[in-house]
């Protein structure tokens, strides 16, 4: 069913002009107050009464002081903020935020959260998915999915594609999701659409990697962005009582980029950062067909084009939901305390996406994350084309927590050329051969504990190891990996590799206690490794 939309100017908005908040490349941010909407999309038969407007609400919120909520309560009614239009042939960077409440009940409704509508209805009856645009719809099964519908292969007639975003919506319910999109509206074959998204605090994963038409040429103008909820199929004998929150609207041109659109905003995460800056950065990676977005923390005094070159720390966030934003969440007042106060001088931090519950491992087959070697051959490679960094295993350390702390020593035992230090935090360490005691309970293949295995790896490379990798253990005494990491430690001991160990007294697995309590001791301890000769 075709929902039918009146963009409505808002009446304390003086002027159009009115409506728009520019800060460098954002054209729009629609973040705190209805007056930055370009307008709100009702149901024809609402626009008289006025009802289904999005109010503000301070709670649920993702960013600032203030999110949107958006209710409805018949089928075929909408209620969404939106965005200026856009030009065909121009590229934008959208970024918002969506949460679905504990009581959402998609069935029988298939609810529309962001439709990409063209300002007229010239290709209504063509386009296979319905509707006059791209949108964003929970299905019947509860996934979240993306329909581009564009010109097709003739550019004539239209075309549908369409995309899986979540596989679930009900896993999400009372969390936050993220989204950013990077698109080129058009009807030529350069038009491309990338679409990434992030549940709660977890990574990043880019969802959509399409090339190709994604507009009609004989359109006047581009998509119109809007966002909220409309209920577009259902039972006319059911009210739709659909509610939904949203936040974090961004728009920008081609000139912005990820970092300025990705929720909850680069000022907040200017703010977070204090002295230095914090920013979402994505680097291509061949090796898994995608553009991964990481955080690099650059610290103050950094000023790129300057001469001067940093150490860097590659960071590793844990299993579970971990991701570059939490683990940046949790350690950045140690790291940038431990800076101002000068206990240890200004480096990068790059905070590593482990891309899910990988253990930034390679796994066999053409369609399985391979994040060992995308760290060692695209990332590292990466930061150090792109940041002034002293691009050398003597200005070079890996940490982490948990399946980090684990992936940190692993990467570093697999490669020691690569880095001077390494420190793991409650390390999920991978018991197997040589050692010839495997973990009953992993089910992972023989090969990956042969190649990936702390064991086996310090048997393999032993001699590197000793003579340039310094390695430290920071494990809380309440940990339940505690034993785990008590038998690794005394397994080096037994090749004779020194390990700066630390027992952290009443702490169990909890990144921020570990960081907090000797965070700033492990900091100056990679800055030793990095003044060795």
């Amino acid at each position: 069913m075709k929902i039918l939309r009146c963009a409505v100017l808002l009446g304390f908005c003086s002027s159009p002009l009115a409506i728009l908040t520019t800060r460098g490349a954002i054209l729009q941010a629609v973040t705190e107050t209805l007056a930055q909407a370009n307008g709100i999309g009702v149901s024809a038969n609402a626009v008289a009464a006025r009802k289904n407007q999005p109010a503000l609400t301070e709670k649920p919120v993702r960013g600032g002081k203030f999110a949107f909520t958006h209710s409805i309560n018949e089928v075929g009614d909408g209620c969404e903020i939106s965005t200026m239009p856009t030009a065909t042939g121009s590229t934008y960077w959208y970024g918002w935020s969506l949460q679905l409440p504990s009581d959402f009940d998609h069935r029988d409704q298939q609810p529309t959260f962001v439709q990409l509508a063209s300002p007229t209805s010239r290709h209504a009856s063509q386009v296979p998915c319905n509707g006059v645009g791209s949108f964003l719809r929970c299905d019947d099964g509860g996934r979240l999915v993306f329909h581009l519908q564009h010109a097709g292969d003739d550019g004539v007639d239209s075309k549908c594609d369409e995309f899986v975003i979540l596989e679930d919506v009900s896993k999400t319910k009372d969390q936050w999701i993220d989204f950013v999109m990077h698109a080129k509206w058009t009807g030529d074959k350069d038009g491309f659409v990338e679409l990434w998204a992030k549940a709660h605090d977890n990574n990043f994963f880019q969802r959509v990697a399409y090339a190709g038409r994604t507009w009609w040429n004989d359109e006047d103008a581009g998509p119109v962005f809007s966002l909220g909820v409309s209920a577009g199929r259902g039972s006319h004998n059911a009210a739709a009582g659909l509610t939904v929150y949203t936040d974090e609207l961004r728009l920008g041109d081609a000139a912005s980029g990820f970092d300025e659109v990705a929720p909850p905003g680069a000022n907040e995460r200017a703010g977070e950062a204090g002295r230095g800056h914090v920013r979402y950065v994505v680097y291509p990676s061949t090796l898994n067909k995608t553009q991964i977005p990481i955080m690099v923390y650059t610290p103050p005094g950094y000023v790129p084009g300057a001469e001067k070159r940093y150490p860097v720390v590659y960071n590793l966030h844990g299993a579970g939901g971990g991701s570059p934003e939490r683990q940046w969440a949790r350690i950045q007042k140690t790291l940038t305390q431990a800076m101002d106060s000068g206990a240890v001088p200004p480096m990068i931090t790059i905070f590593v996406n482990g891309l899910g519950d990988t253990g930034y491992l390679d796994y066999p087959g053409p369609s399985t994350p391979k994040v060992f070697s995308s760290i060692v051959t695209e990332l590292i490679p990466y930061i150090d084309a792109n940041y002034r960094t002293i691009a050398d295993r003597k200005g070079r350390a890996i940490d982490g927590f948990s399946m980090g702390g684990g992936g940190a020593m692993m990467i570093a035992l697999k490669r020691p050329d690569l880095f001077s230090s390494v420190v793991s935090y409650g390390g999920a360490f991978i018991k197997g051969p040589p050692n010839g005691f495997p973990d009953p309970k992993d089910a992972r293949p023989r090969e990956i504990l042969e190649q990936f295995g702390q064991w086996a790896l310090v048997r393999r490379n032993l001699e590197a190891i000793r003579a340039g990798l310094q390695v430290r253990m920071v494990c809380g005494d309440q940990d339940s990996l505690y034993p785990l990491n008590k038998e690794f430690l005394e397994f080096l001991g037994t090749v004779d590799i020194p390990v700066s160990w630390v027992s952290v007294p009443g702490v169990a697995h909890e990144t921020k206690r570990l960081y907090d309590r000797v965070g700033v001791e492990s900091l100056e301890f990679m800055q030793r490794g990095f003044a060795r000769p």
